[in-house]
């Protein structure tokens, strides 16, 4: 199993997640077009990285930023997969109930920093419904990470969620 450097308790402030409001008018939002994944079978979710959405290439030390907005009220997620099939929760369950920040680019507060081996093809998956997911059977590996434990069975009950949508952003990482 790859060790990851993620700050997940900044991602969890007494249960709620906090968002940072990245300012986006819905014509800006056209004009990334090339940069972001849309989903709108339910809650319709764009998402993005730092670097676009076309395989970025991340090297060893360098921090992967996720963006993301709906245009209705929704639950986020975010996991990640990394070379070896192992998922790890990012957030999860996370109620966006602000209408203020519905429609406008937001982004995780935290940054998923890469630094171990091994090196490859991995993947984010963000993920939004209209109400809450079932919770998936997670366990903490020490670092503050948490592991999908069965990842088809988990992605299977959030698939039957109302209003689900989900970006998956294929990422490279090397030394």
């Amino acid at each position: 199993m790859k060790k990851i450097s993620v700050p997940l308790l900044t991602l969890l402030f007494f249960g709620v997640m906090l968002f940072t409001h990245v300012g986006c008018t819905s014509e800006r939002f056209k004009a990334v077009k090339a940069f972001y994944i849309q989903d709108c079978r339910g809650v319709c979710l764009a998402a993005r990285t730092d670097k676009g959405v076309n395989t970025p290439v991340y090297k060893k030390g360098e921090d992967l930023i996720i963006h993301f907005k709906t245009k209705q009220l929704a639950y986020i997620s975010v996991l990640y997969k990394d070379v070896e099939g192992v998922w790890y929760v990012l957030g999860y369950n996370h109620p966006n109930t602000n209408p203020n920040l519905v429609n406008k680019w937001l982004q995780l507060p935290s940054k998923l920093t890469f630094m171990y081996e091994p090196y490859g093809r991995e993947e984010i998956r963000v993920i939004a419904t209209s109400e809450r997911m079932m919770e998936c059977s997670t366990e903490s590996i020490g670092n503050g990470s948490m592991v999908v434990l069965d990842p088809d069975t988990c992605m299977m009950g959030i698939r039957h969620t109302n209003g689900y949508s989900e970006v998956s952003i294929p990422i490279k990482t090397t030394p």
